[in-house]
Parts: structure tokens; sequence; C-alpha cells
């Protein structure tokens, strides 16, 4: 019998703990009058999710709740258990609850975080309304994990957190860097994903506040002439070197986290046991590898072939095709083909990445000896160093579209049929890039990219920074990123109930049916 780490035996009891609360019984239930809505195409983007993306989905609810009660100034002054009556209301007539009975403990709670922002909102020395805004976004990321309850997240992100911390170090000699706090934030965003400025600002506050979650009157008062400084400290952590190069490191390590996270899932009632023999475990995570691999193969095929149809049928109907157009033929297959092209060429892992994985899982479960820490580097790369990367991708870019471009013209396409296919080449490259992410996310070792990859890269090189661009100065989850994850992971019956509720909503509009 191999003996598990102290470490693990820990998230072992606090995941057995939190499995037995959430079967409990609440003796009394707040009910809430209102019936939800249903909406098809609401109900997929959450399934479809990822899990930080349903929890931004949620949030961009209570935040629609919370900017109008201030606007009608009730926030301020309305008793928080009527505010709380209300954003359940809200939240189940939107479909983001099933249920229209709350838990009074979870109720009590809600009110409790209400009034504590509403306070903050009402005696806070700045009152401009960029402040208000971010107090109310940060309110909703609470709000979100009270509604919802994130103590599985918690349990695994402490789990991350703490066996990388001990893996490896931040080289800085600066005594503001929280290198905990920047490891928890890290490995949160790794494996949950959904982690921006909103999120980022209200664990950075719960992190240099440690009373925040049960906060007195008193407690606030300290904290509302130092939350417009904290802000201003936040934004600057957010966009930091520290946080970018620790969350890279955690992003590089995931994959064996996320085994462990769905080996305790999958066993959660045997998984003492199961951990107490190592072979047993390496059995289940073969299964969970290999489970996630045929995903990630259903998700490229059935994605690709797809777009590559859309393509198809789009440009039969847009080109006007005849058999003797050679402008047409070219705009009709070209794009499908070279769709279709690049996910022949994209490479699954290998069985030494299997074995990697292993390796790597049953280090972190029966860790005995603490290794020799790996150093974190804060030193920028030279600029030097990223204007001949991005030289070298726009060079290719300009290449590449030169290339089209002779195509074209050899072939007499129209202009209007060119802006058409360039556009249409642009978006089905940066579609393809998502898609090929997902099978960076199976490595353990280093992936090698191929020729084709790099040309797609290239390719889609201009949207790329604009989504980077995006995620940094968002200062919320932009809608486009959860939508386009959700759309790739869609099968055909998906699309199929969406057709159908489309065409529903089509006919109830129509007959001048309405939903009450």
């Amino acid at each position: 019998m191999a003996k598990i780490s102290p470490l693990t035996q820990k998230i072992i009891k606090d995941f057995s703990r939190e499995k037995k609360s959430s079967k409990k019984k609440s003796d009394y239930f707040v009910r809430i009058e209102r019936t939800p809505r249903n909406s098809v195409f609401r109900n997929k983007m959450i399934e479809k999710g990822e899990k930080g993306e349903k929890r931004a989905l949620r949030r961009k609810v209570v935040v629609f709740f919370l900017r109008k009660r201030l606007f009608s100034k009730d926030l301020l002054q309305t008793n928080p258990k009527s505010n709380a009556r209300l954003l359940f209301a809200e939240i189940i007539s939107r479909g983001y609850l099933s249920k229209n009975k709350i838990k009074n403990l979870k109720f009590q709670k809600v009110s409790a975080v209400l009034e504590k922002y509403s306070y903050l909102l009402r005696h806070s020395p700045d009152q401009r309304m960029g402040f208000k805004w971010w107090i109310i976004e940060v309110a909703s990321c609470e709000l979100e994990e009270v509604i919802w309850s994130a103590k599985e997240e918690k349990i695994f992100t402490s789990y991350m957190a703490r066996y990388l911390m001990e893996e490896a170090e931040i080289e800085s000699s600066s005594k503001k860097i929280n290198s905990t706090f920047l490891f928890r934030i890290s490995s949160k965003k790794a494996i949950f994903k959904g982690v921006d400025l909103p999120v980022f600002s209200y664990y950075f506050i719960k992190n240099k506040y440690p009373f925040w979650s049960e906060a007195s009157e008193k407690d606030l008062e300290k904290v509302i002439t130092t939350i417009s400084e904290d802000k201003e400290d936040i934004e600057k952590e957010f966009r930091g070197t520290a946080y970018k190069k620790v969350f890279l490191f955690c992003k590089k390590n995931t994959l064996p986290f996320l085994a462990i996270k769905d080996l305790f899932n999958q066993n959660s009632k045997k998984i003492k046991s199961l951990l107490s023999d190592p072979q047993e475990v390496e059995k289940e995570v073969k299964k969970i590898y290999e489970e996630k691999k045929k995903e990630v193969e259903k998700t490229i095929y059935l994605s690709t072939t797809t777009l590559a149809f859309f393509l198809f049928i789009f440009n039969f109907s847009f080109f006007n095709f005849t058999v003797n157009n050679f402008d047409a033929l070219i705009g009709v297959f070209l794009l499908p083909f070279l769709v279709l092209l690049l996910t022949v060429s994209t490479s699954l892992p290998l069985d030494k990445n299997k074995n990697k994985l292993l390796l790597k899982v049953i280090d972190i479960v029966y860790k005995k000896e603490n290794k020799e820490k790996r150093k974190i580097s804060l030193k920028k790369h030279k600029k030097s160093v990223v204007f001949a990367i991005n030289m070298f991708y726009s060079l290719f870019f300009v290449v590449l579209i030169a290339l089209f471009i002779f195509i074209l013209f050899i072939v007499e396409m129209k202009t209007s049929n060119s802006f058409v296919f360039f556009f249409l080449l642009l978006l089905s490259s940066f579609l393809m890039v998502k898609i090929r992410k997902k099978v960076k996310d199976l490595f353990v070792i280093e992936k090698k990219e191929k020729i084709t990859e790099v040309a797609l890269d290239a390719l889609s090189f201009p949207l790329i920074k604009v989504e980077k661009a995006l995620e940094i100065n968002e200062k919320k989850c932009h809608p486009a990123f959860i939508i386009t994850e959700a759309l790739i992971k869609m099968r055909k019956k998906d699309i199929v109930d969406l057709f159908n509720n489309w065409k529903l909503k089509l006919k109830q509009k129509k007959e001048k049916i309405y939903e009450i």
C-alpha cells in the first residue's frame, strides 16, 4: 500500500466533507414566486461552456440587476432582504436557477453580501461612476460564489497552488509580490478559466482582508479609506509581469491536476481506497486521458467538418456558382478544402505523452521528498526578441496573403468576391486556432509545431493579437469568447435543438403567443 502525500490526504478530507455537506437537506426554504423562462440557446451556452465561462454568464445577470437597482437608488435604500428576494427572482426568471425554493442559509448570506456592498457604495469617499461600476463587478463575483457555491473550485485550486508552490518560487527580491495569492489565482485560471479583472479584484481583496467574507460595519470602516487605492494596485498587479509568468508556469502543469479532479469526481465514494493503490490510479488516469483525447478528436473533426460544410453552402449561394465559372469554382471549394486539410494535419499526442502524464500524477499524489525548487524569472523578454517574433509572423502573414491574392488574380475573381473570401479565410483560420488549442491542452511534453500550424498561426495573427488585447484590457470576460467556445463544442443534436427552438419562436411571434 503506497503512502499518500500529506497534501493529498488533506484534499481527500476536504473533498469528502464537501460531498457530505452538499447532500444535507435544509430545514427551511425561502420561496421565490417566479417561473423560469426556457431558452435553448442560453442553456446550450451554459452546458457547453467551461466552468469560468458559466460563471461569467451568471455574473452578467447579477451585474445587470445591481446596476438597475443602483440607478433607481433601490440598492442603497431598500432592505437587503428585499433586494435579495428580487435578485433571486431575476436569476430564476432568466433560467440560471431551476428551483424557486432557496435554502434559508444561502438567502441570508446573499442578503449580507448585498448589505456589505451597499454600505461601501454609500460611504466610500470615491463617488466616481467608474469606481461604483468596479464595486458592483466585485460584488457580482462574491454573489455568484455564494449562490452557485464554489467549494469544489476552492479545493482543487488550493491543491494545485500548494503543490506548485513547493515545486517553484518567484525569483524576486520585492516584498510587495504576494506569491501565495499569485499561485492561487493562476491555478484557478488554469483549471477553471474565466479569471478576468473583477474576479482577480475580488480574490485580491479577500486575500488582503481575511475578514472580508464576514466583514462587520467596523471592519468596513477600515476598508473604506483604502479601497480606492486598492483598485489602482489591483489593476497594476493584473497587468503585471509576475501574474503573467506565474500563470504561464501553472498552465504548463494543468493537465495532471485536471486528471486528478476527474479522478476524484468519478470515484468520490471510494477515493481514499482507490488512491491507496497506485496501479488502480494508473488505470483510472489512463481511462480519463483516453476519454479526454476522444472528446478532443470529436471536437476537431465535427467542428471543422461543420465549418467546411457551412463555408461550402455559404460560398455556393454567394458566388452564384456555374460549371463554366472558374472564379466561383475557386471561391466555393478552396476554403472548405483548406479547413479540412488543416484538420487532417493536426497531430494528436502520442503514447509517450500519456506515460509522462501518469508519472506526473503519481508524483503529485504520492510525493515523499522535496525536490529542488525551480525559479520563475520575472525578467521581461527583450524588446528585440518580441519585435523579431512579431515581425516573423507579420511577414509570414503578408507572404500568405500575397500568395492568395496572386491565385485570385490569376483566376480573375471579382473584387467583392475577393473581400468575402479573405474575410472568411481569416475567420476560419481564427476558429481553427481556437480548436487547435484544445489539442495543445492535452500535451504534457512540449509540442513541436508543424509548418502547417505555424502558417495557420500566421494567417490568424491579426485576430490573435486583437483577442490578446481584449483579454488584457477587458474589465470582464468578453461574450464573444464564451459563445465561440460553446459553438466549437456543439454537436449535431445541439444545432438541431437550436434550429427547432428558433422555428418555435418565429411561430409564436407570428401567432402572437408569448411566454408569461
